[in-house]
């Protein structure tokens, strides 16, 4: 009985020390993936009307870096402090005050956003949504030149609504904001 004993225990331990010696790793090999994160689905459609709700859903195709998504995520005109809620490849942005009625707004994601192997979104996406029974069809479009024209923002502002002649965009929120994309261009 005691020859059993020292056989189970010598299968014990040679099970132990192999399931520990064996690497925990993905399998090397293959191409890089270089391809950038993109936006599959949202949560109200682009352009909705009469939207009500308190909360903005978005579904990535891979993994994203949420610090980089929450540093990149804006909406115009503001909603007070954004909040965060993650599932997997899903996001929910919650908004901190209610929304204005009859008014268009754009969550912006930036081109700041990078995946877990830090592939960068290609360009800024737009989602306009409206609280009112028609979406503003307004758009910013040009191209920045600079010698690195990525990740640059763009501030709108309604001047009729102010003097502009006292608009100080380091002390006024704007009405509209976006970012270039690859190359500078902004739509």
């Amino acid at each position: 009985m005691k020859a059993h004993y020292s056989l189970l225990i010598f299968f014990l331990c040679c099970s132990v020390t192999s399931f520990f010696c064996a690497g925990q790793i993905l399998p090397p090999g293959g191409p890089p993936d270089l391809t950038p994160p993109k936006i599959l689905e949202t949560s109200p459609v682009p352009g909705s009307l009469s939207f009500q709700g308190e909360t903005i859903s978005l579904t990535f195709d891979k993994y994203v870096d949420k610090t980089s998504f929450q540093q990149s995520c804006f909406i115009s005109p503001p909603a007070g402090r954004l909040t965060y809620e993650w599932s997997g490849k899903e996001v929910e942005i919650r908004f901190g005050d209610t929304l204005r009625n009859s008014t268009t707004y754009v969550l912006t994601v930036g081109t700041d956003v990078k995946d877990t192997r830090n592939n960068r979104l290609a360009e800024a996406f737009s989602l306009a949504f409206s609280t009112g029974n028609s979406v503003d069809s307004a758009s910013v479009s040009g191209k920045v030149l600079d010698p690195k024209p990525e990740g640059v923002m763009i501030y709108a502002y309604r001047l009729n609504r102010m003097n502009p002649d006292t608009l100080n965009p380091s002390h006024t929120l704007p009405d509209y904001l976006t970012q270039t994309g690859n190359g500078g261009l902004s739509d």
